[in-house]
């Protein structure tokens, strides 16, 4: 199937891109910036540039593909204190994308959020036959599950606030950014409330199960974890940011205040019977407990290449560097021990990358590659890195590799005396 991808480079796509592929779709992503289109093409998707703006664009795409998977949201926005804005947004792009789809019986896949309905005043544990007139992103959702009667092979999967995966947590991360940045991690009240959790692995089966054989008019819950409370989610991340837990007001919460004191119970379990979804990766807090590494380096596509030779790796090529940072992630996996890359190439906006990926998130140690640190070439960029390092991710820990096969050997120099029991 020819799959379109909105929000194709966020976080849940760098799960349900891999997913759909490894099942033998095609994959066309929904890239606004060339550094979006290099993720999505990164993720072996092809590339449509555009935005939800573009509502011409949109339907061409949507017209042209054998079935949509609209995951993008503005949480910039949101973020900022517009959520109407992002809302409308993505409401009109949901009716542009049905409208092309209309009468053809082909897949559309929507997303909504759970916490939207706790917020719309539901009350008790929210399973998938429980719906609202409407309301923020509710709306969109309603809509969408119209269509169903307009043959389009309608899904909406209610995401819980908490999709967390490799050191990224959904909401949860801006609770980690709050937590560092207000001195202790908070919660509201006794902190009994509670948030559903899933992992983005999970999330992103349930997707392709729903874009492959989801009836009509489905409402599916991406839930493994019904609820996680707040107060637990909070002393998870006091240990990780090293501050104390502790009672707080809603406002200290910023764009999250409104949220922070919702009780948001969810039930998967009509999902799970409907399309054979078992959710199988690590919870939460084990999540949350889960130390991660960030490679630093070169991207494999500009390794080798003779227009540029490294003067330190003449004979290091691509395929090398793949192969290495393929095995470094399974082993520190094994270890208990979350993976990613920042890759870089030789062109400008390098730095700005990196400090965008250090500013967004907590790593616990950043590795820096040798074809960045021994090239002489590449010294003038290791010392604004090592800069950035320092300014934005004061408390991880820096260590340096000697070539692709010794990132584990150099992550274990910095954490020697540490147990890595597999999250379970």
């Amino acid at each position: 199937m020819r799959v379109l991808v909105t929000g194709a480079s966020g976080a849940i796509a760098s799960a349900v891109v891999p997913e759909l592929l490894a099942a033998g779709h095609t994959v066309i992503g929904l890239a606004r910036s060339d550094r979006s289109a290099q993720v999505v093409e990164a993720l072996g998707a092809q590339v449509h540039r555009g935005d939800l703006a573009d509502l011409d664009g949109l339907s061409a795409a949507a017209r042209n593909a054998d079935g949509v998977i609209h995951l993008a949201f503005d949480h910039t926005l949101q973020a900022a204190g517009d959520l109407a804005g992002a809302v409308e947004a993505d409401l009109r792009a949901i009716k542009a994308i049905g409208a092309a789809l209309e009468g053809t019986g082909k897949p559309f896949i929507g997303t909504n959020a759970t916490g939207a309905l706790a917020h719309a005043g539901f009350t008790g544990v929210l399973t998938e036959n429980d719906t609202l007139p409407g309301g923020p992103r509710i709306d969109a959702e309603n809509v969408l599950i119209a269509l169903a009667s307009r043959s389009v092979r309608t899904a909406v999967i209610r995401l819980p606030p908490a999709v967390h995966h490799n050191g990224r947590y959904g909401f949860v991360s801006s609770l980690i950014d709050i937590a560092r940045a207000n001195g202790a991690s908070g919660y509201v009240g006794n902190g009994r409330n509670r948030w559903p959790a899933v992992n983005t692995l999970d999330a992103a089966r349930l997707y392709r199960l729903a874009l492959e054989s989801a009836p009509p008019g489905s409402r599916l819950h991406a839930v493994a974890e019904e609820g996680v409370a707040l107060r637990d989610i909070a002393q998870a991340i006091s240990g990780r940011v090293n501050v104390p837990s502790t009672e707080a007001a809603p406002e200290q919460f910023g764009f999250l205040a409104e949220l922070i004191g919702l009780d948001n119970p969810v039930s998967s379990r009509a999902t799970r019977d409907a399309l054979g979804w078992v959710p199988s990766h690590s919870g939460l807090i084990a999540g949350l407990r889960q130390p991660t590494v960030l490679n630093v380096g070169l991207d494999p596509r500009v390794v080798g290449d003779p227009a540029a030779p490294s003067q330190a790796f003449p004979k290091v090529d691509a395929a090398m560097v793949r192969a290495g940072l393929d095995r470094a992630k399974t082993e520190l996996a094994g270890m208990g021990l979350g993976f990613e890359t920042c890759l870089l190439d030789r062109n400008e906006g390098t730095e700005k990358l990196f400090r965008d990926t250090v500013s967004r998130k907590h790593y616990d140690v950043i590795l820096i590659g040798a074809g960045v640190r021994l090239d002489p070439s590449m010294t003038p960029l290791f010392e604004k890195l090592i800069g950035i390092a320092r300014t934005h991710a004061p408390e991880s820990a820096l260590c340096f590799n000697t070539s692709p096969n010794s990132i584990v050997e150099a992550v274990q120099r910095v954490l020697p005396n540490r147990a890595f029991p597999h999250p379970s």
